[in-house]
């Protein structure tokens, strides 16, 4: 509900929910084609400086650091397995992700369809980390899976592109 002096958020069940509201600082010219034909050709040639720009604020001395995101170092500590999961491109992501930490990091990763994960039987080890990746942060069945996923005693993280969404954690 939407008024000229607040915003109130409900579940379907007309539960208030209590979010936190932030002002998006955002260029009007990154919302434009510019010079691109189509804005799926903008994205595919933005990908690498998007990238970079997301993960350079979050290394430091090489290695990855997500303290200002909530998550002390100690969070990932002892992690025997990895869970990636997602829906769509999402997911492919997720299947270079695990090449990644498994060439690098040395832990067994799985990659896991949303709408199916949070079905699956919860097959884990004290010291599992899963990784929920969506591009609006809303995805219904990646939010499923992420309260699975809370609900069996897994850690998480989020890779999103919306710092107020839902399944950012």
């Amino acid at each position: 509900v939407i008024t000229p002096g607040d915003v109130k958020i409900y579940t379907s069940y007309g539960k208030m929910i209590k979010k936190d509201f932030y002002i998006a600082e955002i260029d009007v010219s990154d919302t434009e084609k510019g010079t691109y034909p189509h804005y799926m050709l903008k994205e595919i040639y933005e990908q690498s400086e998007v990238v970079f720009s997301t993960l350079a604020k979050r290394i430091k001395g090489g290695l990855p650091d997500f303290t200002e995101d909530g998550l002390e170092n100690d969070y990932f500590k002892d992690i025997s397995q990895i869970h990636i999961i997602g829906c769509g491109s999402a997911m492919h992501v997720g299947l270079i992700g695990k090449g990644l930490i498994e060439k690098y990091a040395r832990i067994p990763t799985s990659v896991f369809v949303a709408s199916e994960y949070r079905y699956s039987p919860p097959l884990k080890s004290d010291n599992t980390l899963c990784i929920f990746i969506s591009q609006s942060g809303e995805t219904a069945d990646t939010l499923a899976s992420l309260d699975y996923a809370k609900k069996n005693g897994y850690k998480a993280l989020s890779i999103v592109n919306s710092q107020g969404s839902s399944i950012a954690i």
